[in-house]
């Protein structure tokens, strides 16, 4: 638990959540108890801006993996990392929630459509709703089918910029229970380390000299 944060400690034991779970809602709590911005009711938006949202969306994730055809043997590293890592007989594709114009994404149809669901709720940036039993089936649903994946294809590591984040947090546990490697890929300013972030995978990579001798 988090020193002082004593309503989401109180609310996090009555609604019975496990410390992982506590630890991947963390970010997103605090966003919603802590940033002035969020404070404030949004405006709903239009009915036609609602469905141009979630078509641009779906097309996006559709076109993301649907026209992408690989080989159960091929060797594979998932990254929505700021920058790219690319290794010879490696293919780099995008971390299910991260759809990229560079690169392929790492999904199924099944784990698109709870992503998507995952996603509705967070942006509703209500505590009320991160709590409910509902939210925490579709956590649940998100890990089996993202093990699911994981263990269906020859997944080499898991790369994401942070770990804070709710789908970077939430990933690097599954990662780790699927025994699958787990990096945080950021830059390397000595300021941003800390007790706080950047711990959770099971290693953190920096941009240097030698990342780049090792991409050549």
């Amino acid at each position: 638990m988090q020193n002082n944060n004593h309503y989401y400690n109180y609310k996090s034991g009555k609604f019975g959540l496990n410390a992982n779970l506590y630890d991947s809602l963390l970010y997103q709590i605090n966003s919603i108890l802590f940033y002035y911005g969020n404070h404030h009711k949004q405006k709903k938006p239009f009915f036609f801006q609602i469905i141009f949202l979630y078509s641009k969306t779906l097309f996006l994730y559709i076109f993301g993996f649907f026209f992408f055809v690989r080989k159960r043997q091929d060797k594979i590293i998932i990254s929505n990392a700021y920058v790219d890592i690319h290794f010879n007989d490696y293919i780099l594709l995008s971390s299910p929630w991260h759809f990229s114009r560079k690169k392929k994404i790492f999904c199924s149809k099944e784990l698109l459509k709870i992503i998507l669901k995952i996603e509705v709720v967070l942006s509703k940036r209500s505590i009320r709703l991160l709590f409910s039993s509902s939210f925490q089936n579709l956590i649940q649903l998100y890990d089996f089918e993202f093990s699911k994946l994981l263990n269906n294809n020859n997944v080499k590591c898991v790369i994401v910029p942070n770990d804070l984040s709710f789908f970077e947090n939430l990933s690097i546990k599954i990662a780790q229970k699927n025994k699958v490697p787990s990096f945080v890929y950021l830059h390397g300013l000595p300021a941003r380390y800390n007790n706080i972030d950047d711990n959770r995978a099971d290693y953190l990579l920096v941009w240097s000299r030698p990342k780049n001798d090792i991409c050549k």
